[in-house]
């Protein structure tokens, strides 16, 4: 990048929202130089009003004052709090203004006070029509007009940097040197530093295709997936064991790499999402399909005695949701289990109604003692060899049933006509008989322990759930 020294090539969410902020705002044109700047809510107001108003006239019901609420246009006019294209005539100007300790906001024994340059642009704000934006994470980001902007760089990112550093008055930094750029973006894209041997290789290349040559040479390499699975798998709360109790080990490391893969791979990111969420509901799953799906199985397990089962399952039900609410909708949406959202626009309908998508696993909340700690459900993982050798047996075995369906059914021909010949069979009499209402066991214990099942009341700490009793044949 020409006369500029920034850090280009990482992931797009570490560095083009920031310069979309520095540039103006999400979702706005760029602005030339020779025009006035427009007031931004989002970035210039909202801030001022929360840091300073919205504690009492903000979206908390049960603190907010005077029934106003400064967060919601409609409200805030409607009070003569703020009234567009005036300024002078808005409450809000009148009691930032005001010297008298009865009317100044906010109020001297909340220690909060504004600057002259926020009254400032608050006035600016209003005088330009006060105009409310829904908050910028909601707002999808618009390709800025680059036109009028300056002479062309080479780069929209440069044009709409230098843009903006020109209005603030701001000089560039210096273009870097070779040596700290080919650093920045080997640590960015692979987490290691480049070697003596690739420092040297690019010091000799003077082509123009330089950087971008050292580019495609770290997305190729497979420390790239790697470097860029750690945050996603901190997302996806990824761990080795289970993390409660005797802190087993958790055996979906094939999901780790399955992650890897699939940034190596360029797995488009609606494929990478609909994968974890649903692999295993697609037209015929491939094995990778539901690998990726352990995303929503990587929560806290225990299998402590005396451990409720369903306590813990709807504990993983609430863990997936706001596992997938920060990794995927970027929101912390745990609030509104117990109320709705004060900040954001969610409900607690909208909780346990998402609750609901991610309560369709047939599991238990404990994981087994007997299956080497993997809990139900889970996936045997083949080899492409193994995959193979598992159809092929899949197949004679599919053939030898239908052999013995077809010798069934032709056994019943052959049995009508010996019936005929020999005449019926009279019943059969029992060869055993057994009580299942009761034990005949000489192992020691075994009568015990059967009671202690069937009648957990008597002995709590053997068994953690009762058995429901159902009619049944004698």
């Amino acid at each position: 990048m020409a006369g500029l020294s920034l850090d280009i090539f990482v992931q797009p969410s570490r560095i083009l929202l920031p310069l979309l902020l520095l540039a103006g705002r999400v979702g706005a044109e760029v602005v030339s130089p020779t025009q006035e700047p427009k007031v931004s809510f989002n970035f210039q107001i909202r801030p001022i009003l929360a840091n300073n108003c919205y504690a009492c006239h903000g979206p908390d019901e049960k603190r907010r004052k005077a029934k106003l609420r400064l967060d919601v246009s409609d409200q805030a006019t409607s009070k003569g709090a703020i009234k567009p294209g005036d300024p002078d005539a808005s409450e809000v100007i009148k009691r930032l203004t005001s010297t008298d300790p009865d009317e100044v906001m906010p109020p001297p024994d909340s220690h909060k006070t504004l600057s002259d340059t926020e009254k400032q642009l608050l006035r600016q704000w209003i005088a330009q029509g006060a105009h409310y934006e829904t908050h910028w994470a909601f707002v999808p980001p618009v390709k800025p007009d680059l036109k009028n902007l300056g002479p062309d760089s080479g780069s929209p990112i440069d044009v709409i940097v230098q843009s903006r550093l020109k209005r603030e008055n701001i000089q560039p930094s210096p273009p870097t040197t070779k040596e700290r750029w080919l650093r920045r973006v080997t640590l960015d894209l692979t987490g290691l530093p480049p070697t003596i041997a690739e420092l040297d290789a690019f010091l000799s290349d003077t082509s123009d295709q330089a950087c971008e040559s050292v580019v495609d040479r770290l997305l190729g390499d497979k420390a790239y997936g790697e470097r860029m699975a750690q945050d996603w798998l901190d997302a996806a709360r990824y761990s080795d064991t289970y993390g409660r109790h005797e802190d087993a080990d958790s055996p979906v490391w094939r999901y780790r790499d399955w992650v890897v893969g699939a940034f190596n791979a360029n797995l488009p990111y609606d494929q990478f999402l609909i994968w974890q969420t649903a692999g295993d509901l697609l037209p015929n799953p491939t094995q990778d399909q539901y690998i990726a799906t352990a995303f929503n199985r990587l929560v806290q397990q225990s299998n402590e005695a005396g451990s409720n089962e369903e306590e813990f399952r709807i504990s993983h039900v609430v863990d997936r949701l706001k596992t997938n609410a920060t990794a995927i909708l970027g929101l912390t949406l745990e609030c509104a289990r117990c109320h709705d959202h004060k900040y954001d626009p969610l409900t607690m309908r909208d909780f346990y109604g998402f609750s609901a998508f991610l309560n369709n696993i047939d599991e238990l909340g404990l994981f087994s003692r007997q299956t080497a700690g993997i809990p139900a459900p889970s996936l045997l993982i083949f080899s492409p060899e193994q995959q193979s050798k598992k159809q092929a047996l899949t197949a004679q075995v599919e053939a030898a049933e239908k052999e013995v369906l077809a010798a069934r059914e032709s056994a019943k021909g052959r049995f009508s006509a010996w019936c005929k010949t020999n005449g019926a069979p009279m019943a059969a009499q029992p060869v055993t008989y057994y009580d299942f209402d009761n034990v005949a066991s000489k192992r020691p214990g075994a009568r015990k322990s059967f009671k202690n099942r069937m009648h957990p009341e008597d002995s709590p700490a053997t068994s953690r759930q009762t058995p429901e009793m159902l009619e049944g044949k004698s």
